[in-house]
């Protein structure tokens, strides 16, 4: 065992990923089906390949992600990680593949009563807390296989960037403290400019209106409207027109600034 840890130890920190070609998702598939047969064998070198291979192919996979197929790498990449020592990743790695995948049993990898499986089983009982991420600018993400922008928050998760065709920008595996890859989000601010811009705009037309009405009442030629309206509400409507269309100029000239601004702030 100390051997296995050793040997795991060195390869984790000598991975450096480099696609040479593209992969896709049947070769994962064997590279992980090898990795596991390769521990239940308890061989060694056999696994630590394997376990390499599979890591290099999620990084260079050329599609979407089956979900069966990220919680078979989670599972492994759990055992890897529990060998290793390293319990809280291994952990994330264990939530994530009791989540994806509730039925699958370790059982048969591990000796009766072992803790890994235990672990295993009690993960599927819990609840798996997401987040919502902003929407990008373009294409769209993918968690562990899922579509959408609900990213995991307890859990390891395998996050693809896809641009609008479904072609993979990048594929990387993050844990809960991992940070979102940078991408080009859709601009909040600018999106509150345009709101406020329409919503300037249309208190413009109703001030407009309503301007008009009362320049349409105070000069009128109807003698009997004249006759109606005291001298004190015709400077009261003349008041109101003339302020209105003020306001409706001023409101024209802020329409205009939050629309130009929005074309050109940065985020």
């Amino acid at each position: 065992m100390t051997t296995l840890l050793l040997i795991v130890s060195l390869f984790s920190q000598a991975l450096a990923v480099e696609c040479d070609g593209l992969s896709v998702p049947d070769e994962l598939r064997a590279d992980l089906e090898k990795a596991q047969a390769s521990y239940g064998e308890m061989d060694v070198d056999g696994f630590v390949l394997d376990i390499g291979s599979a890591e290099t192919k999620l990084h260079c996979i050329d599609r979407r992600l089956p979900t069966d197929l990220a919680a078979n790498y989670h599972r492994m990449t759990a055992i890897r990680l529990f060998l290793n020592g390293e319990t809280d990743d291994s952990n994330a790695s264990l939530a994530a593949a009791a989540t994806l995948e509730p039925r699958f049993s370790l059982s048969k990898l591990f000796p009766e009563g072992h803790e890994f499986p235990a672990r295993f089983e009690e993960y599927k009982t819990l609840p798996s807390p997401t987040t919502r991420i902003p929407k990008p600018r373009d294409g769209y993400f993918a968690f562990d296989g899922d579509i959408g922008r609900d990213r995991p928050l307890a859990r390891a998760t395998i996050v693809q960037r896809l641009d609008a065709d479904g072609q993979i920008r990048s594929t990387q595996v993050l844990l809960p403290d991992d940070p979102l890859p940078h991408y080009p989000r859709v601009l909040i601010v600018r999106n509150a400019l345009l709101v406020s811009a329409a919503g300037t705009a249309t208190l413009g037309v109703t001030t407009a209106a309503f301007g008009m009405n009362a320049k349409s009442r105070f000069g009128s030629t109807d003698e009997a409207l004249q006759r109606d309206l005291q001298r004190s509400d015709l400077d009261r409507l003349r008041s109101t027109a003339n302020a209105m269309s003020t306001a409706t100029g001023t409101l024209s000239g802020v329409t205009l600034a939050l629309l130009g601004t929005a074309l050109v702030v940065k985020r």
